[in-house]
C-alpha cells in the first residue's frame, strides 16, 4: 500500500488541509478509484472505505489484485473543517457557496474537442484511442491553474481519477435507502453493481446538467463517441454515485457488508480475485429515468410529520405526510405528485415553505432536469 498526502495551498494562513489517498496493486494497469465524503457531512462512505482498505491490504499481500485501486476516505478536508455550533456543514463551500459536487469548471468536453481531431483516432483500435484521449485529459488538467481552494480540491481529485476504468463516488442522503446514479449507457455494468449492493432505486440520466463528479468522468466518452462516430471509442470510464442510505446509518456490520459487496462487483469484473465473493441479488427494481424524479416541497412552513418513509412505494395523490401549524391550528396534508418510490426523506422536523422534504423516483418521464443544489 502506498500512502500519499496532497497539501492544499489555497487555505487560511496557519491551517494545513491534506487529501490522503491510499494506492493498492500494480500501477500502469487497469484502475479503480473510490472516494467518499465529497459532501463532507456524508460519512457512511468513509466508514465503508475503512473496510475496503482492510480487505485490500490482505488482497494485495496475497497478490490477488489485477489492477490498481485508489481509495480516498476523506476526499474533502475543506468541508470536513466546516462546522457551526458543533454541526458539520459539508455540502457547500463556506467560501463561495458552491456545492462540492458541482464541477462545472472541469467540463472537459469543449477542451477535448479542440485538442482532438478525427485524424488522431483509429477507426479500429479502441485501446489506442482510450490511451490517447486520457493523455489529452491529463494535458488539460496539467495546464489548469487552480484559483480557489475548492478548485484545487477538484483538480487534485480529478488528477487521481481521470484515467480510472471504474469510479465510485460514495455519498448518502438524509433519511434514505440504498440507491445509485449513473448513465443509461452504463446500465449494463451498473445493473451488476446495483445487484451486489442491493440498490433499491436506480436513477439514470445521460446528462443531468449538474456536472457532478461521476458525470464529469463518464460523459466525455459518450460525447466523443457522438463527435467522432467513425472512431473506435469505448465508454472507457464506468462511473456511478452510490448513495449509502442515510446520514445516520452508521453500522460496522453494514459498512463491512457494503465494502464486500463493492469488492464482489470488482471480482465479477475481473479487477480483483476473491475466494468467497458475495452473491448478487436476483431481484432489483427496474431503473428509472432521472427525468421521472419529483422533489416534493413543503406547502407551507411548520412541523414536518412524515407518514411514509424511505423505501415506500406510493401512488399519485397518496398522503405522505403533514405540515402542522400550532399557531393557526392547521394540519396540511402533503400528497405525492407521482407514482413511485420514496427514496429520501428530509431530516427537518421544522420545514420552511418550499423546502424539499421528499424525493420520489417514478418510471414516467415528467420532464425533470438536474439535481438539488
Amino acid at each position: 500500500m502506498l500512502t500519499q498526502h496532497f497539501k492544499l495551498s489555497h487555505t487560511t494562513p496557519g491551517m494545513d488541509l491534506n487529501v490522503t489517498s491510499f494506492q493498492f496493486g500494480p500501477a500502469g494497469t487497469r484502475k479503480v478509484y473510490i472516494q467518499a465524503s465529497l459532501h463532507a457531512d456524508e460519512i457512511p462512505g468513509s466508514l465503508v472505505i475503512f473496510f475496503l482498505k482492510k480487505h485490500l491490504k490482505k488482497l494485495e499481500a496475497e497478490q490477488k489484485l489485477h489492477c490498481q485501486v485508489v481509495l480516498v476516505p476523506y476526499c474533502n478536508p475543506i468541508g470536513m473543517s466546516q462546522q457551526i455550533l458543533q454541526k458539520s456543514i459539508g455540502r457547500h463551500s463556506f467560501e463561495s457557496g458552491q456545492n462540492f459536487n458541482r464541477l462545472g469548471k472541469f467540463y472537459f468536453l469543449d477542451h477535448l474537442i479542440k485538442k482532438i481531431s478525427a485524424a488522431d483516432l483509429s477507426p479500429t483500435d479502441a485501446s489506442s484511442n482510450t490511451a490517447w484521449i486520457r493523455r489529452m485529459i491529463k494535458e488539460i488538467l496539467d495546464q489548469h491553474i487552480p484559483e480557489s481552494s475548492i478548485d484545487e480540491l477538484h483538480h487534485h481529485l480529478l488528477s487521481l481519477s481521470y484515467d480510472a476504468d471504474i469510479v465510485l463516488d460514495l455519498h448518502c442522503d438524509e433519511q434514505s435507502i440504498m440507491h445509485l446514479y449513473t448513465l443509461p449507457q452504463l446500465w449494463q455494468k451498473g445493473s451488476k453493481l446495483a445487484r451486489f449492493i442491493n440498490s433499491q432505486c436506480h436513477l439514470l440520466s445521460q446528462d443531468s446538467g449538474s456536472h457532478s463528479f461521476d458525470e464529469i468522468l463518464s460523459i466525455p466518452w459518450l460525447k466523443l463517441q457522438e463527435a467522432f462516430p467513425k472512431a473506435a471509442i469505448t465508454l472507457a470510464c464506468f462511473s456511478a454515485t452510490i448513495e449509502l442510505r442515510g446520514q445516520q446509518d452508521l453500522c460496522l456490520e453494514t459498512a463491512e457488508n457494503d465494502a464486500l459487496a463493492i469488492l464482489s462487483f470488482l471480482h465479477e469484473e475481473n479487477f480483483i480475485h476473491l475466494d468467497n465473493p458475495k452473491t448478487p441479488s436476483n431481484h432489483i427494481p427496474e431503473p428509472h429515468p432521472l427525468s421521472g424524479l419529483s422533489y416534493v416541497k413543503a406547502p407551507q412552513s411548520g412541523i414536518f410529520v412524515p407518514t411514509k418513509k424511505a423505501g415506500d412505494w406510493v401512488d399519485e395523490h397518496t398522503i405522505i405526510g403533514h405540515i402542522v401549524d400550532p399557531l393557526n391550528d392547521t394540519i396540511t396534508p402533503i400528497h405525492s405528485p407521482i407514482q413511485g418510490i420514496i427514496f429520501s426523506v428530509a431530516l427537518k422536523p421544522m420545514a420552511k415553505l418550499h423546502q424539499v422534504i421528499f424525493s420520489i423516483s417514478g418510471a414516467k418521464d415528467i420532464g425533470h432536469t438536474g439535481l438539488t443544489l
